[in-house]
């Protein structure tokens, strides 16, 4: 192949200046390094999880921490429910109680990313795709989703038991994970 007349594909770069003796025009940095005038990207952290890498998070919970916090959840909001509506005689109270106690859970899940529960047991929930909190309304949205852990058997409770990133069905909805605080 021939070049257009009057073109060096050899030349240095115009408006470069020279060239020193002993360089090259298109010189490059040591692998790794950014060259000059481009931008640093990050480097992965190959021995790191990546769920929430780079948002301060830790690793993942393991199933018995997250089972450990929906059971300590239980003693604390509903054990009281269902006594004060045995106790009242009233099922209607009773359903009551227990919405309630379902839709300030969702709401402490999305709101601060823990429950009472699971502040004991040192686990909190973030959004899988940033790290962040998902919020009060997608909190209640995932308490709600539990329904479909519940309905296949009880399979998306164990799910977290083999998944790489232990999430129940309902966390695969919502996108959330759950990590050690």
């Amino acid at each position: 192949m021939t070049q257009p007349p009057g073109t060096d594909p050899y030349a240095t770069p115009s408006g470069t200046g020279p060239v020193p003796t002993g360089e090259t025009p298109y010189a490059q940095a040591p692998y790794g390094q950014p060259q000059y005038g481009q931008p640093q990207y990050a480097q992965p952290d190959y021995g790191r999880a990546p769920y929430g890498a780079g948002y301060g998070s830790g690793e993942l919970a393991g199933w018995g921490r997250r089972v450990g916090g929906r059971l300590i959840d239980a003693l604390v909001f509903g054990v009281p429910a269902s006594i004060i509506g045995y106790a009242a005689g009233s099922p209607g109270l009773r359903f009551i109680l227990d919405l309630a106690a379902i839709l300030i859970l969702g709401y402490l899940n999305g709101a601060t990313g823990q429950t009472p529960g699971k502040r004991v047991v040192g686990i909190r929930l973030q959004r899988d795709s940033d790290g962040q909190l998902l919020g009060g309304g997608m909190g209640i949205a995932r308490e709600f989703a539990h329904l479909v852990d519940t309905f296949t058997l009880l399979l998306g409770w164990l799910w977290p038991l083999w998944d790489t990133k232990r999430q129940t069905f309902a966390d695969k909805i919502v996108g959330t994970v759950a990590v050690r605080v």
